[in-house]
This record gives C-alpha cells, structure tokens and sequence, in this order.
C-alpha cells in the first residue's frame, strides 16, 4: 500500500507501519517490534485485524498479528465496527454516496490469552459490524448490491 502514489505518501507521513505480506513471520515480528514503540510513544495504533478489506457481509477471516501485537503490547484494544463496505467496495475505486457509520465498543483489557482476545475481539466487532450493516441497509435497500449475503443474520434488524 505504501507504493500507491498519494495515499501511500500519506501513509508514510503519518508514520504507518508497513507490512511486507511476502516476508512471513519475519513481517510479523518486525510488525510487533514497530508496534511497541508505537504504543511505547504514546501514539495510537489502528490495526485492521483482517489485513485487507472484506467484502461487506462476508465471513470474517482474524489474522493473527493482531493477538500477537495485543499481546506484546501490554495495551488495551479499543475494538471499532464500521460499514464502509457498503460504500466503498473491495476491489473498487467507486463510492456509493451514504453515511458510514461506525461503532466505538469498550476496551479491550489487556491480560487476555492470545486465543481468548482474538475470540473476543471477532464476536465484538463482528455483531457490532452486522448490526451496522443491517442499519444502513434499512435506510437505503440499493446498498444491498455492495452486501456478500454469508448468512441471514447480516440483513436482519
């Protein structure tokens, strides 16, 4: 991402950290080696615990280099639901216009096994994700057509 011209000199301005997929677990322990001194600084951390964007609606697939940053780091997590899915397509620059609506949960406390976070952090921010889907999608129907139905519960209120 870093390579793409504009949004990837943004990324670097903003001091992101950078993920090189192809390097393995070597990309995951530099990742968390990054990260602590992220947290260390007193600078907030995003990390999208899917690595990539999902289709909206569809199963969702946790790696684990965020449990492993979780539990490094020694820091809460603040688990956010969002939408844009719905508005901004995977593999596509169009945007459907809409507002994007998004969900702050409680933190995370920091303490938890590997296993029990990523547990934890997937059913909190997937319910909150489903529920917000299913709000905009009862605001404006013509969105179902960005949605990847994977099971019924995603359109229901």
């Amino acid at each position: 991402l870093t390579w793409i011209p504009f949004f990837g000199w943004y990324l670097k301005a903003g001091r992101q950290i950078g993920i090189n997929r192809t390097s393995g677990s070597a990309a995951l322990v530099e990742a968390t080696r990054r990260a602590k001194k992220t947290l260390s600084a007193d600078r907030p951390l995003i990390i999208f615990p899917e690595g990539t964007r999902r289709p909206a609606g569809a199963p969702p697939s946790y790696k684990w280099g965020v449990a492993s940053i979780y539990a490094a780091s020694g820091k809460p997590c603040l688990p956010i639901g969002l939408d844009s899915g719905l508005f901004w397509p995977r593999r596509s620059f169009l945007r459907m216009p809409g507002k994007v609506l998004v969900d702050i949960m409680p933190p995370i406390p920091p303490g938890l096994d590997k296993i029990e976070f990523l547990q934890t952090l997937t059913s909190q921010v997937e319910a909150s994700t489903n529920a917000l889907i299913a709000e905009s999608l009862a605001a404006n129907p013509d969105l179902r057509s960005n949605l990847v139905v994977a099971n019924d519960s995603v359109i229901e209120k």
